[in-house]
């Protein structure tokens, strides 16, 4: 029984969404004009009486009235069959009238007519199944697994049916059955990668890393410069916790050129976590230079990463990069944020000029930035001037949400320099805030201090 020629066509129209493509429709305008299809069109069915709907003898009279039209004007063919249709007609006039507007790219009044055909004939595999295909391409899944799942029943599975009821279940997320599917479609269309790609991602998603893996290997013996299989290779071995082996693969995307920027953030934190760090700079350098119009707020962060790992030269030259990046377009907060990293790799890597400088800049921006006014303090005491390093401690101080680490600072600092009774209720301040054991026993030596002292 064949309208196949229209089928591989809307096939042909939807696989390409596996493949992450966007399906162009292009009729087969020679479909009207096929033997077969005229023989079927005047009624020549009788095959399976119980999925293809009856034709009366004055139906086919019109028919063979409408028929010269398809092979050559569509519009008239449509308006013919339109005057023709009554609820009374049978659904193949439906069928037929939905399969010339998939051709003028006329989708929705297609389904339309197909959803006609099967209020007419609910068992008519083939309306089910062109309706099913309309559906994905239109991303209305759940309509698409209902129709699908009807041309299975009724008998007319073949592996784009099981493949796109793969797909369908995949964005619906029910993985478990998409890879009932997708192994089903592999078995009647074993040579097509986009069902194997289908079942490799459910498997993936169901934690089953260990067959994912051996599919990617299949995958990609098939095709080793698809981006999208050495993606689901680095996913499977992540989930392996091979996170060396899914650099590998990563890294191979991006040599590709289709690395986008998650998959480069992901990369360098791989080898942040393995402690290559100038790798991981190297990879989020990638990553900014991927889309320069990104949000700063990423960018900053993988800043912040590498300095708190001490990864002080590459957190510096990623720092620099982000600032020619972003010159002139980080807001206010992103800006003393970039500061503040930079002067903590200057007071780490001895540079005292630069981190002064750097930090006495922020506090101009904001002079209510407590972290750089702690800074500042701090930078202060460990250049001997302890009056300095209390004026900025008593700043930070000042502000509430940096009240607890300002006195606690200034209560530090005042008990180095044997100023016990000024540091008591400082450190008392404190413990109200936040108790804790620790403190309240350093509080309770410098009472004793203060006292001693007399």
């Amino acid at each position: 029984m064949r309208h196949a020629s229209l089928l591989l066509v809307m096939a042909a129209l939807i696989a390409p969404v596996l493949a992450g493509e966007s399906p162009a429709i292009s009729p087969d305008t020679d479909l009207f004009s096929d033997p077969e299809f005229q023989r079927e069109f005047l009624g020549s069915y009788g095959v399976r009486a119980e999925v293809e709907p009856e034709i009366t003898e004055i139906e086919r009279e019109k028919a063979q009235e409408i028929l010269p039209l398809l092979s050559g004007d569509l519009d008239a063919a449509a308006r013919a069959l339109e005057e023709f249709i009554t609820p009374e007609t049978s659904a193949f006039f439906d069928f037929t009238l939905g399969n010339i507007r998939f051709q003028q790219n006329r989708v929705d009044d297609a389904a339309a007519a197909y959803e006609a055909a099967l209020e007419k004939f609910p068992s008519f595999l083939r309306a089910h199944k062109n309706l099913g295909l309309i559906r994905v391409r239109q991303n209305r899944f759940e309509e698409a697994v209902e129709h699908l799942s009807r041309v299975i029943e009724l008998g007319g599975a073949d592996g784009t049916t099981y493949g796109l009821l793969g797909f369908s279940l995949s964005a619906l997320e029910r993985w478990a059955e998409a890879e009932s599917a997708f192994r089903n479609a592999l078995l009647l269309d074993p040579g097509k990668l986009d069902w194997k790609m289908g079942l490799t991602q459910a498997v993936l998603k169901q934690e089953k890393y260990g067959e994912a893996l051996r599919l990617c290997d299949e995958l990609i013996r098939h095709d080793p410069e698809r981006a999208q299989f050495r993606l689901l290779q680095a996913n499977a071995y992540l989930g392996l916790n091979r996170t060396l082996d899914a650099a590998f693969s990563f890294e191979m995307v991006s040599r590709m050129g289709r690395a986008d920027v998650a998959t480069l953030r992901t990369l360098g934190s791989i080898y942040v976590n393995e402690e290559l760090y100038d790798l991981a700079a190297r990879a989020f350098e990638r990553a900014l230079e991927r889309d320069p119009g990104q949000p700063a707020a990423q960018p900053l962060q993988w800043v912040q990463i590498l300095a708190r790992r001490g990864a002080f030269d590459e957190a510096d030259r990623l720092a620099r990069r982000v600032a020619e990046v972003y010159q002139g377009r980080l807001a206010p907060d992103q800006e003393s944020s970039l500061l503040k990293v930079r002067a903590r790799i200057a007071m780490a890597r001895g540079q005292d000029a630069d981190s002064a400088g750097v930090l006495e800049r922020i506090v101009e921006l904001d002079p209510l930035d407590g972290e750089a006014l702690l800074l500042l303090g701090r930078w202060w005491r460990e250049h001997g001037d302890s009056q300095k390093a209390l004026f900025y401690f008593e700043r930070a101080a000042a502000i509430d949400r940096w009240e607890r680490e300002g006195k606690l600072r200034q209560a530090e600092l005042l008990v180095q320099l044997g100023r016990y009774s000024d540091a008591v209720p400082l450190l008392k301040r404190v413990l109200e805030l936040r108790p804790r054991e620790d403190l309240q026993r350093y509080l309770e030596q410098v009472e004793r201090a203060a006292r001693a002292r007399g």
